[in-house]
């Protein structure tokens, strides 16, 4: 997948069942926050006992500062909350608590697999890797530092009138041969 596990500090594993997740990158120097949903089975005494967490209703906005997490990981959780609540606005929380050049990976069933790129291309999101088998499929996307190509430019009438209100006509007469708008 191409990660760099050198330049991740702070995991989030969106829907940690028992931990396992975190169990993986445990030799890792990283820390990493397991998320129980709040309709999920009661794991996070289990996920106490080996690391820390918290419950979450995904429905809603996450209490974090932005672009707090370098990864995110989530398993079979957006194919769940597709029946509950807007998952653009799911993604877009992501997008929010996600890192410039950060990872999120997804682990779901193939027709949530590809809304969820369709949303992500969308933001400008680059698409790693992308498998599928059967009905289930992983992929991982990179959100990129991306800015619009296109810069937009004032007209000079609209430089012409700005530069009238704020100087004046006399000003217009000395400076605005040098602007090219006199």
């Amino acid at each position: 997948m191409g990660i760099n596990w050198l330049s991740i500090r702070n995991v989030m594993d969106m829907k940690a069942v028992y931990g396992g997740f975190a169990t993986e990158l445990k030799d890792l120097n990283l820390w990493v926050m397991n998320v129980v949903p709040i309709r999920s089975p009661d794991t996070l005494p289990i996920i106490y006992e080996r690391s820390f967490g918290m419950y979450h209703n995904w429905c809603e906005s996450f209490s974090t500062y932005p672009r707090s997490y370098n990864l995110l990981h989530a398993d079979h959780l957006f194919s769940k909350l597709k029946k509950r609540c807007n998952i653009t606005s799911v993604v877009a929380e992501v997008g929010r608590i996600l890192r410039p050049e950060g990872m999120l990976i997804v682990r779901d069933y193939v027709e949530t697999i590809n809304e969820l790129e369709s949303i992500l291309r969308s933001m400008q999101r680059e698409v790693l890797t992308t498998f599928s088998k059967d009905k289930e499929g992983f992929f991982c996307v990179q959100k990129s530092m991306w800015r619009p190509k296109v810069v937009e430019t004032m007209r000079m009438p609209l430089l012409r009138r700005a530069f009238l209100s704020l100087f004046g006509d006399n000003c217009l007469h000395l400076y605005g041969q040098a602007f090219n708008f006199g």
